[in-house]
């Protein structure tokens, strides 16, 4: 089992992010940075925020037309993947 983050949500909610559901019915934590782009934040598997940890996140950047970028737990940290699709971590 993956080492979850206490407080991860609430990091998340000061962030401006939400939890909400995806196209594929999973939850991810979800932040708008305009009109057309936004930064969805979820597990390795891409379907839960539960278990969401130092070695079990995926950081990804989408458009209208989809995913524009993905950084994953592969030895960076999160707050680094944050900053590069815009979000001040």
């Amino acid at each position: 089992m993956y080492k979850t983050w206490p407080n991860f949500g609430i990091r998340m909610n000061a962030l401006g992010f939400r939890c909400g559901t995806t196209g594929g019915n999973c939850r991810a934590y979800i932040k708008d940075l305009d009109s057309s782009r936004y930064v969805l934040v979820t597990d390795n598997s891409g379907c839960d925020v539960g278990v969401i940890g130092p070695d079990n996140w995926i950081v990804g950047l989408y458009d209208n037309d989809g995913e524009v970028m993905a950084w994953c737990a592969d030895g960076g940290a999160i707050d680094t993947a944050l900053r590069a699709v815009g979000v001040q971590a």
